[in-house]
This record gives structure tokens, C-alpha cells and sequence, in this order.
């Protein structure tokens, strides 16, 4: 179930990509079309914005900072062990 929420991340990345490409895309041909007066800048920031929450989504749903935090607890009770044994000599 939680592949869900990997793909849904991966979907908003490729969105806000899509979203931002085609805006400058935009910014290229319509000025050829006659249309001086376009605004696209609130486009850039919806691509951006859905982008970034895709990458917050994937990180999140990763498992990359549970074993960071695994990892830590490890070296933790290693080292509280290794003064334990310092300490009774």
C-alpha cells in the first residue's frame, strides 16, 4: 500500500515538471501568435509548489530517515557500552 503514495510522488513531480515546461513553451510561441501580454508566472509557481510536495511526498514516504534513525540508536548503545565498560575498570 505504501507504493501508493511512492507513485502518487513520482506523479506530482512529473506534473509540476510538465507544468512548468509547457508554460515556457507558452512563453515562446504565443508572442509569435500576436499576443504580447501574458502572465505565466502563476503557472511556475503551481509547478513548482506541485513539485516540490511530490519530493516532500517521496522523501517522506521513504524509509531513508527511519534507518538513519535506526542507525544512530545503534552507534548510541554502542558507545553508552563501550563508557560502561570504561567506567568499571
Amino acid at each position: 500500500m505504501k507504493q501508493i503514495n511512492v507513485i502518487f510522488s513520482y506523479i506530482f513531480i512529473i506534473v509540476g515538471a510538465c507544468i512548468i515546461t509547457s508554460s515556457k513553451i507558452a512563453e515562446q510561441f504565443v508572442p509569435r501568435n500576436g499576443f504580447y501580454d501574458i502572465d505565466l508566472s502563476l503557472n511556475y509557481w503551481i509547478g513548482a509548489l506541485i513539485a516540490v510536495l511530490g519530493m516532500a511526498g517521496f522523501i517522506i514516504n521513504s524509509k531513508f530517515y527511519e534507518n538513519y534513525l535506526k542507525e544512530v540508536d545503534l552507534r548510541k548503545r554502542e558507545f553508552e557500552e563501550k563508557n560502561k565498560l570504561d567506567n568499571t575498570q
